[in-house]
């Protein structure tokens, strides 16, 4: 049976001046669906998303900073855009046929950022609504993978490489860092592929300079686990290992109002991750 890859990956603000670092990242991994978050810039992300395929599915443009895109080998069956109420068309989910076989629907996802407990919250409440959607599947295979933004289980968080800002939310908070959002999704039966295949290591995706949280994933509905073959990161393509010291940014940079042309030999601030499936 053939192997299917699906990789999720954050490009950071659209990935401008970064396209070919970008590229060559996903030609590394060759997945035959990528869902691509912070998706920006269309004319640049038409270089990136020709590495996985011809279709897509998705907002693109320069307010679509949380909006994920979805690129596929395979001609998608069905699209639409959906989310929670304050933001309808936040995620998106698209139907394909693999290998011309069974289909599968994916949905593409990116929640809202930063540690601290109110955040948590709100994650918790977007999950919510996820699960809404989720909840009626017009195929019974689906995957749901993106920047979650959120930390799960008892997963390990390395403060010391984490960026200032999240470290002092992380003090303001006693040092600990709520794990309520992701929760949910374990609970409805959603099967983590990273942790599933990784029992031991760390599997960190940010920042990717030096990487100390998992906060992006794939999850898969349960009736696709016995078909979860393997999931990796980056980390253990050692030959794209890259200087591990934080590139200098403006506060400009920082808060997305000015474009990042460069993070010095990194594609991004965050590691792509991927799960591999033995599909009929």
């Amino acid at each position: 049976m053939p192997t299917l890859r699906v990789m999720t990956y954050n490009i950071l603000y659209g990935g401008v001046g970064r396209e070919q670092l970008i590229r060559d990242v996903v030609n590394a991994v060759r997945p035959d669906i990528g869902i691509f978050t912070e998706v920006t810039d269309a004319d640049s992300f038409e270089c990136i998303a020709e590495a996985v395929g011809p279709y897509r599915a998705g907002r693109e443009g320069r307010h679509a900073r949380e909006y994920p895109v979805i690129v596929s080998r395979w001609p998608i069956v069905q699209s639409a855009l959906h989310g929670p109420p304050w933001a309808t068309r936040k995620w998106v989910e698209a139907t394909l046929e693999p290998f011309g076989g069974s289909p599968l629907t994916v949905h593409g996802v990116h929640l809202v950022p930063q540690p601290l407990w109110p955040f948590e919250l709100w994650r918790r409440w977007e999950v919510r609504f996820l699960l809404k959607r989720l909840s009626a599947p017009t195929v019974a295979a689906h995957i749901v993978a993106g920047d979650f933004n959120a930390l799960i289980g008892r997963d390990l968080q390395r403060r010391e490489g984490a960026p200032v800002w999240v470290r002092a939310q992380s003090l303001l908070q006693g040092g600990r860092t709520p794990r309520w959002a992701l929760k949910r999704l374990t609970d409805a039966g959603y099967v983590d592929c990273y942790r599933a295949c990784n029992a031991e290591k760390e599997g960190f995706t940010v920042p990717a300079w030096d990487p100390s949280a998992r906060i992006d994933y794939v999850f898969a509905s349960r009736d696709l686990q016995p078909a979860l073959r393997s999931s990796s990161t980056l980390e253990a393509i050692k030959s794209l290992d890259a200087s591990r010291t934080a590139p200098s940014r403006s506060l400009a940079e920082l808060l997305g109002w000015k474009a990042i042309n460069s993070l010095g030999d990194h594609a991004s601030d965050h590691l792509p991750v991927w799960a591999d499936f033995e599909w009929p």
